[in-house]
């Protein structure tokens, strides 16, 4: 349960059809209306015997997550193409030192552009 009791959830098929296109970004300033949206973002360890370059190959749940920071939503942006881009999420950009271990990341890294200019057509 959110704040104002509002509930995440996919829409029903029979939904989708009347459904304006920006319904998620009407959904979340509702949300947010109600009082800031808050969530901790966690790391999980690997161990030495985790496939680290396999994505499909799930790890245990027992592996120790390491809380890296808490990320609150208090305010909502513009919902514009250049607001979009600017946020673009590129997966496997790294800085300097990191190196990616799953070829996924390189993939995703191709398609994320393409997906984009999709969404903004």
């Amino acid at each position: 349960m959110t704040p104002g009791g509002l509930r995440w959830r996919s829409l029903l098929h029979e939904e989708q059809g009347d459904a304006a296109p920006d319904y998620l970004f009407q959904e979340i300033k509702q949300r947010i209306a109600a009082g800031p949206i808050s969530f901790t973002w966690y790391a999980q360890v690997a161990q030495d015997s985790d496939v680290i370059d396999d994505p499909a190959v799930a790890w245990p749940d027992d592996r120790r997550r390491v809380p890296l920071g808490t990320i609150t939503i208090d305010q909502v942006g513009p919902n514009s193409p250049e607001a979009d881009k600017a946020l673009a999420f590129m997966p496997g950009t790294l800085p300097p030192g990191i190196e990616v271990a799953d070829p996924m990341l390189t993939i995703r890294n191709a398609s994320y552009p393409h997906s984009f200019q999709e969404r903004n057509r």
